[in-house]
């Protein structure tokens, strides 16, 4: 499930275009290139809190496995470089789920 950095290209500066923020992590958009798809990439500053990092992990570990349900996006990949975990997501253009159904 390792996210190889060279398969993305971002925009013209390249850094992508962030379309959230929380707390300490972003979402981008960007393109991955083997396939010319758009993907979102959720960053998460990896620190020494274990609870977090387990959550995490668990996380991942339960959207692997969803891979196949049409309902869920799909976990594309992820990679750890200079402490900051990259996940890689199929991007969907109707925002956060949050602002749905409150």
């Amino acid at each position: 499930m390792q996210a190889d950095k060279r398969h993305f290209v971002t925009d013209e500066d390249e850094d992508g275009d962030r379309i959230a923020v929380r707390g300490d992590d972003d979402l981008f958009i960007t393109v991955h290139v083997p396939s010319d798809r758009i993907i979102a990439v959720k960053c998460l500053a990896v620190d020494e809190n274990i609870s977090k990092s387990e959550n995490v992990l668990r996380e991942m570990t339960l959207m692997r496995k969803c891979n196949t349900c049409e309902f869920i996006v799909d976990l594309l990949g992820a990679a750890v470089e200079s402490n900051i975990l990259s996940i890689c997501l199929e991007y969907m253009d109707g925002g956060a789920l949050g602002q749905y159904g409150r």
